[in-house]
């Protein structure tokens, strides 16, 4: 290891799961589009990042009640 603590190796692959991430459907993990004239974007959907954060499921233990006020 190189002084001041950073790491020079890199073996282990970024894990989206442990980050609550996914692949974006968008741009499959690319964080780039390819549009009709060869010319690439960045992704609207992750922003170039091509990760998205998951939807968290509602939880289904709970009662879900919703209250309307009149």
């Amino acid at each position: 290891m190189k002084s001041g603590g950073f790491r020079t190796n890199m073996e282990s692959n970024f894990d989206p799961e442990r980050y609550g991430m996914l692949f974006c459907l968008e741009c499959d993990g690319n964080g780039k589009l390819l549009n009709d004239s060869d010319d690439t974007e960045i992704c609207p959907k992750c922003g170039g990042f091509g990760f998205i954060k998951k939807e968290k499921e509602p939880d289904k233990k709970k009662n879900n009640k919703v209250i309307l006020k009149k």
